[in-house]
């Protein structure tokens, strides 16, 4: 279960104009997606283990109580510390963002409900965009200590290597020990074969090393 959901849901009855008139545990255990158990918010808050509440503002989506006549009140976090979602029954029930602190004595919040543990996953982040020199054009110079560009740290990606775009001794070296161990699986005269390990990366060595020309 994502945190946002839940808010969505909240927003959703909100824009419905849905009513739930003294129903706001029902109101808070489907937006979570929870069945019914208590008969009323207080019901729920007394029936919460211990170590299942906890004081203060709530994060996003978990339900918050209070001690409001006979039957109490849950309300669920907006998650910016000053908001909540909760049907007015003054208003017909209808859903609305309000400020958490308008209600009577405030009891805590809590990871559970309806003997339901409540536990949010994080939403998924988007795949994070590869950096600009990634699979860029390859130009056919030769690479050798020294050299700058985007092909360079092409290169230093696929040996591993720290990327700073610039051909070092030690990349040098890295190279030559790919040629040769690719030259000994394709000898002289192979299609793969890819000439003197020379200290330098030319089109059919960067082609080898990176998979693309």
């Amino acid at each position: 279960m994502i945190a946002d959901t839940v808010i969505a849901k909240a927003k959703a009855f909100a824009v419905a104009k849905a009513m739930f008139p003294g129903l706001c545990l029902k109101f808070v255990r489907t937006c979570l997606g929870i069945p019914a158990k208590y008969p009323s918010a207080i019901a729920a808050w007394r029936a919460i283990p211990g170590s299942k509440k906890h004081t203060g503002y709530a994060p996003k989506g978990y339900p918050m109580f209070y001690n409001i006549g006979i039957f109490g009140h849950i309300v669920i976090s907006n998650g910016d510390s000053k908001n909540v979602w909760s049907n007015i029954t003054a208003d017909h029930g209808y859903i609305k963002l309000v400020i958490w602190t308008m209600f009577g004595k405030y009891l805590g919040w809590a990871t559970q409900l309806n003997g339901v543990d409540i536990k949010f996953d994080e939403p998924p982040k988007p795949p994070a965009k590869p950096p600009a020199w990634r699979n860029a054009p390859y130009g056919g110079r030769v690479i050798k200590s020294g050299v700058k560009g985007n092909d360079v740290k092409e290169l230093q990606f696929h040996m591993g290597h720290k990327v700073t775009g610039v051909l070092s001794s030690t990349d040098a070296l890295a190279i030559d020990k790919f040629v040769l161990a690719n030259n000994r699986r394709y000898p002289r005269g192979t299609k793969g074969y890819l000439g003197a390990a020379d200290h330098t990366a030319g089109p059919k060595t960067y082609k080898a090393m990176t998979g693309h020309a």
